[in-house]
């Protein structure tokens, strides 16, 4: 296994070279630094460490095929009680495919291992399945305490209520 980072030892892209993949294909397993992935560190989301890939690129008639794993630490905010938390993100079944011809001599996959490793974080990240959230009322996190507000009354039909009563006034 070879690790292919330009400029060299950098880490911060992941370039294979075509003559440097032999007909079996070749495995690359590694990492790259988690500016990389272009995310600035802020109250969503913050990343624990470098990006690790496990890849195997092979060509097949005119095609670079790359499939592996891709998987990075981050810190990201809990939807239902604002707390933050880490967790791993992973793509087990990371798959790119790039058109190739005689003069092509290295692709960069910097751009798309970023795309497919952004797409595997959650769209609704919880701390944990069985999170209670925050209260509505006093906005504490039932999670860590209690508290003792009632649930608020039932207003949304309300104005219903009384109109099965005026229909019977009428007869």
């Amino acid at each position: 296994m070879k690790l292919e980072n330009v400029p060299p030892g950098s880490g911060d892209s992941l370039v294979l070279y075509m003559d440097e993949i032999p007909e079996e294909g070749r495995d690359y397993a590694g990492e790259m630094l988690p500016e990389v992935l272009d995310i600035e560190a802020g109250e969503l989301v913050a990343l624990n460490g470098p990006l690790h890939y496990s890849l195997h690129a092979s060509q097949v008639s005119g095609e670079l095929l790359v499939q592996g794993s891709l998987g990075v630490s981050i810190t990201m905010t809990c939807c239902r009680c604002s707390a933050p938390y880490s967790t791993e993100v992973e793509d087990p079944a990371c798959f790119l495919d790039y058109q190739v011809d005689e003069t092509t001599e290295s692709v960069d996959l910097t751009e798309d291992i970023r795309e497919a490793i952004i797409l595997a974080f959650p769209s609704y990240p919880v701390c944990s399945s069985d999170c209670k959230g925050l209260c509505p009322q006093c906005g504490a996190n039932k999670n860590t305490s209690e508290c003792n507000c009632k649930p608020p009354d039932e207003v949304r039909w309300a104005a219903l209520d009384g109109l099965g009563q005026k229909k019977e006034r009428r007869s």
